[in-house]
């Protein structure tokens, strides 16, 4: 069960969980700006990060924002054209969290077949190469499909682990081909050791690296989740009212009070539902 997605549709805990994504995103751009001067920039693992957390939308709106915050201040020389490619991954990620994989699909053909066009018409056949990142990425989509958010929050650690890597490759790879079409379009020359279409190998280590940067959140948000009582109980009850219908009874009130019966009304059915809910999620042994 994607409990991120019950998370949004809590006004105050939605606030705090964008505030938290956007602490992570400021205080670890950093560490992986500096790690990316091997190779890659992989801010686009960080947009995986927000766009698995917030959804495309608001994932975007966050990592927008801190990158801005890097540009104004000055810190990591962010150019303002290079505010564009992470939201486009972030975008990506998003959707495939909520399962609408094709649109995802979409955006990264796209990019692609634009990419290969600017190339092939401005003559730069130095990096007319086969796009391996760009297949492998179409291929985990086209294999995984809507199941991301499954595996993402599945108690498989191994699943998680594999949803994380593969929306941070394909997150990655995606930011990549609109980096070069943005820096193309802007007159900026390409780096030659940012070759998207060569340098799998290295693109494959960076994702397993977000990957498990996102994995380590999502435990360590569980955590919290079943430590604290306060918000397990919050959460719990947006998921009752979201996913369960009251039971409605159309029986006269008066022979109700003749009788003594009392028909439990719609909170008094969802205290008991979350009782019940609590109850086995402690006693996972019982069949």
């Amino acid at each position: 069960m994607n409990v991120i997605r019950y998370i949004r549709k809590d006004k105050f805990l939605f606030l705090m969980l964008f505030i938290w994504v956007l602490i992570n995103i400021f205080f670890f751009l950093p560490f992986f700006k500096y790690v990316s001067n091997l190779k890659f920039s992989i801010n686009n693992g960080l947009s995986a990060f927000s766009g698995i957390f917030l959804g495309p939308i608001y994932g975007s709106l966050a990592i927008l924002i801190i990158l801005f915050i890097y540009m104004i201040t000055n810190l990591f020389q962010i150019e303002p054209f290079m505010l564009v490619p992470p939201v486009i991954s972030t975008l990506v990620v998003g959707w495939l969290c909520e399962k609408r994989w094709r649109l995802s699909l979409h955006i990264i053909a796209f990019g692609t077949l634009i990419l290969y066009y600017l190339i092939i018409f401005l003559k730069m056949d130095n990096y007319l190469h086969i796009p391996y990142a760009v297949i492998v990425s179409i291929a985990i989509i086209y294999i995984i499909k809507d199941k991301f958010d499954d595996y993402l929050f599945s108690s498989n650690i191994f699943k998680v682990l594999l949803s994380s890597t593969s929306l941070s490759f394909i997150s990655i790879v995606t930011g990549h081909i609109y980096e070069k079409i943005v820096r193309i379009i802007t007159g900026h020359k390409l780096p030659k050791i940012c070759n998207v279409f060569i340098n799998l190998p290295i693109i494959i280590l960076l994702s397993l690296f977000c990957g498990i940067f996102v994995t380590v959140t999502l435990i360590a948000l569980k955590f919290l989740i079943i430590r604290s009582p306060d918000l397990r109980d919050k959460i719990l009850t947006t998921v009752l009212r979201e996913e369960v219908k009251p039971i409605k009874h159309s029986v006269d009130e008066e022979l109700l009070k003749k009788y003594g019966v009392k028909i439990p009304d719609e909170n008094e059915q969802l205290e008991v539902l979350k009782t019940l809910a609590i109850f086995l999620s402690e006693n996972k042994k019982l069949k």
